[in-house]
């Protein structure tokens, strides 16, 4: 049967005074990565998909901005907008793995080179689901929010009038004991408030992308044309 192991790990252990620590070896020089860069290999914008890579070129033909940073957010964009639509099956069998179309990319270009313009027409589309969306959103909460209150008023008729009866010391009636069983039910039945429908920010702390994450089934996507803000975030920083 199980026995009990008769030491928690195989640690040597030292009775009286430890051993003096050893001295770490010396870091070498550092050394400059200029010595050792090559040049780097144009990006392969003609491997996009036609519509991504003639938008890309255009973007890069009107901005005069390098094709590659136009080509990255447009793949970037593109999968925030199939997350949750799509999957890609990496092995099959009974237990497969897939995965979601995220992508995670930085491109670094010197300032005054036109980064906001050029991410202005990707994210277009976008820009304009979220205000239609809104306006079919603003619908559904007023909708909500006025049945929440009419559930409201009336469970608080109906206690009212059964704390008046138990307070004459009288049984409450019956009609009223299932009218307000039914009324929480359907308060119940609501559930929780309709999440606003957003696909990207700007600009979002850990926390709040947490938030809009869990808000729209972890489809969600942080688009800035100012990598410092998300690098801090990133880091643990705010500012």
């Amino acid at each position: 049967g199980w026995q009990r192991p008769s030491r928690v790990c195989d640690r040597p252990v030292y009775h009286g005074e430890l051993p003096p620590p050893t001295a770490p070896e010396a870091w070498p020089d550092p050394q400059s990565l200029a010595a050792t860069a090559t040049e780097k290999p144009p990006f392969p914008v003609d491997n996009l998909p036609a519509v991504l890579g003639d938008l890309a070129k255009a973007i890069t033909a009107t901005q005069g901005i390098n094709v590659a940073f136009p080509a990255m957010a447009a793949l970037s964009i593109a999968g925030a907008m199939m997350t949750n639509k799509s999957m890609v099956e990496i092995k099959g069998g009974a237990v497969p793995h897939r995965q979601q179309p995220n992508l995670y990319c930085l491109a670094a270009c010197p300032p005054g080179t036109g980064k906001s313009p050029a991410l202005a027409p990707l994210t277009q589309a976008m820009v304009s689901w979220q205000a239609e969306a809104q306006v079919g959103f603003k619908k559904v909460l007023k909708a909500y929010q006025a049945r929440l209150r009419l559930l409201e008023v009336q469970i608080a008729g109906v206690n009212k009038r059964i704390q008046k009866m138990t307070a004459d010391g009288k049984e409450p009636q019956q009609q009223d004991l299932t009218k307000l069983e039914k009324l929480e039910r359907q308060l119940l039945e609501l559930g929780e408030p309709p999440t606003e429908p957003r696909l990207f920010s700007t600009d979002a702390t850990s926390e709040a992308l947490g938030r809009q994450m869990l808000s729209n089934n972890e489809a969600f996507a942080l688009i800035c044309s100012d990598a410092r803000k998300l690098l801090a975030i990133a880091a643990g920083r705010y500012t």
